[in-house]
């Protein structure tokens, strides 16, 4: 059994088997049976059960794929213009979610990292903020600038960005944390994007929260390969302020955790 890429503990009990996976994701009339589809014809995608950590508790699956074989998975099985479609909705509520931002922010830097289509830049962008995303995604990044030409889009990591040296008073990051491989170097990377007095706003589906589903395979959220972690509060605490944030949660009434972190203001000899 591979170390936990949390807490490093070499063991782990089998919440889910991938067959058992496999044979409900086949019944589903969503994604789910697609992506099980593309794991049965795909050997690099085998992803070894749903496993829970017994020392920290983190939910993940048990192999994670390797890049190149997760690429090929988005390449044949992600569809950017369902997303598309949404446009309007998901400029809205990325603008809510900005306003909101903004009065604890301390200054008006944004950057959106895996940013797919752009929503959240182009809202930022309407709300007077000098906004910009970031994504490892070609298609969905050529696709964000054809649709919002004010805003300003790069194919890059959060690595790579963090590397520059830059820093933002607001850092927004939705729906990403699950789908990343190594979970520990991406956090150190946000984080170290947030500016003195910045804020980072992130979100995640809820593995600790009262509404998950049991068994726990009618969780619409339980899709590998697309997701590979499953957090709770307590394991976003655990990563981000090992960086030197502050953290803190917000109420939600379904399984899906939203997190504000806040970098402090350096003290005043």
């Amino acid at each position: 059994m591979p170390l936990c890429r949390l807490c490093d503990c070499p063991d782990a009990d089998t919440v889910l088997s991938q067959a058992d996976w496999l044979a409900h994701a086949d019944r589903c009339r969503d994604e789910r049976a697609r992506m099980a589809a593309l794991v049965r014809e795909t050997p690099a995608l085998d992803f070894g059960d749903i496993v829970r950590c017994r020392g920290c508790g983190l939910l993940s699956v048990a192999r994670v794929p390797d890049d190149a074989a997760l690429g090929d998975f988005y390449r044949q099985y992600y569809a950017n213009a369902g997303y598309a479609r949404k446009t309007g909705r998901k400029i809205a509520r990325a603008t809510r979610r900005i306003r909101r931002l903004q009065r604890r922010a301390a200054g008006r830097s944004f950057l959106d990292v895996g940013c797919n289509l752009g929503f959240a830049v182009e809202a930022a962008r309407r709300l007077g903020l000098e906004a910009e995303g970031i994504d490892v995604d070609d298609a969905a990044l050529a696709l964000a600038a054809e649709t919002f030409p004010g805003a300003r889009f790069q194919t890059m990591t959060v690595q790579a960005m963090a590397a520059t040296g830059r820093r933002f008073a607001t850092v927004y990051c939705s729906e990403v944390l699950e789908h990343v491989r190594d979970i520990r170097g991406f956090a150190a990377a946000l984080a170290a994007l947030v500016d003195d007095g910045g804020v980072l706003f992130l979100t995640t589906p809820d593995g600790g929260h009262w509404r998950v589903p049991k068994p726990l395979v009618r969780w619409a959220e339980i899709k590998p390969p697309e997701h590979l972690t499953w957090f709770a509060k307590p394991h976003l605490r655990r990563l981000f302020e090992a960086q030197g944030l502050t953290v803190g949660f917000g109420f939600n009434p379904k399984p899906g955790i939203k997190m504000l972190a806040r970098r402090p203001l350096p003290q005043r000899p």
